[in-house]
């Protein structure tokens, strides 16, 4: 196996596990845990809200959550484990 051939596994390993995480992210308890903080900072009228994690998740998982919540129409960023969630109300 040459290295380019090499390379091109382990990408579609890595969208493989990024595709796994982002099926599963209902049942993740760091998307559970964002969830609930968003819903806390609504009621309190805030626009923003931060997460911190005990543990940083891998890279895969990381872009997974960043990607269900983007798809949401949420805008998220994250360094290190701490999600920094930013969102506008609705107006009705």
């Amino acid at each position: 196996m040459t290295a380019k051939d090499a390379n091109e596994v382990s990408e579609r390993n890595r969208d493989k596990m990024i595709a796994y995480y982002y099926e599963n992210a209902g049942k993740d308890r760091i998307v559970k845990k964002i969830e609930r903080a968003i819903t806390k900072a609504v009621v309190n009228g805030e626009t923003t809200c931060r997460v911190f994690c005990w543990h940083s998740p891998s890279e895969e998982r990381n872009d997974a959550i960043k990607t269900y919540f983007s798809n949401l129409g949420y805008d998220i960023s994250s360094s290190n484990g701490v999600y920094s969630v930013r969102f506008r109300p609705m107006k009705y």
